[in-house]
Parts: C-alpha cells; sequence; structure tokens
C-alpha cells in the first residue's frame, strides 16, 4: 500500500513538471506560452493544425492546449529530441 502511494504522488508531481518542460522546449521568448512561429522553428506543423490545438483562439498554445494537443501536434518535431 506505502509503495502506491508513493507512486501516485510521484505522477501526480511529475505531471506538470513534464508540461512545463515540454512547452519550454518551443517557448524561445519564455513568456509561457508557444506561438505559432515558435512551433514552426521545431515542427513541420500547418496552421490549421495549429488553429485546431488553440481552443480559445488565442494565437498561441498553452500548457494545458499543447498537452490535450500533443498526440496530433507534435509528431512531426524532429528538430527536438525527447518528446
Amino acid at each position: 500500500m506505502k509503495k502506491l502511494m508513493m507512486l501516485m504522488l510521484m505522477l501526480a508531481f511529475s505531471a506538470p513538471a513534464m508540461a512545463v518542460d515540454r512547452i519550454a522546449k518551443y517557448d524561445s521568448d519564455m513568456d509561457g506560452y508557444v506561438s505559432y512561429k515558435e512551433l514552426t522553428q521545431f515542427c513541420d506543423v500547418s496552421r490549421k493544425l495549429f488553429e485546431l490545438a488553440d481552443k480559445n483562439g488565442d494565437e498561441q498554445l498553452s500548457n494545458v492546449e499543447l498537452r490535450q494537443s500533443h498526440r496530433y501536434l507534435l509528431t512531426k518535431c524532429d528538430k527536438v529530441d525527447n518528446l
């Protein structure tokens, strides 16, 4: 039971850190968001696909938007290692 609790705690604290790390890889101006221009420096992504990921339409991706869209948005990011 203790091992299960430790595992759950580790997962709870590591998920937000991984999201921040993921956004940091693309956020060249370090404003906490990823713009289309920043993302296309590393990934072959169409504007339409970026807009699909940008749920609130502010033309930048937040941690949440990037996390929710990473399976279809970040598949062509050959220039960034360890995704």
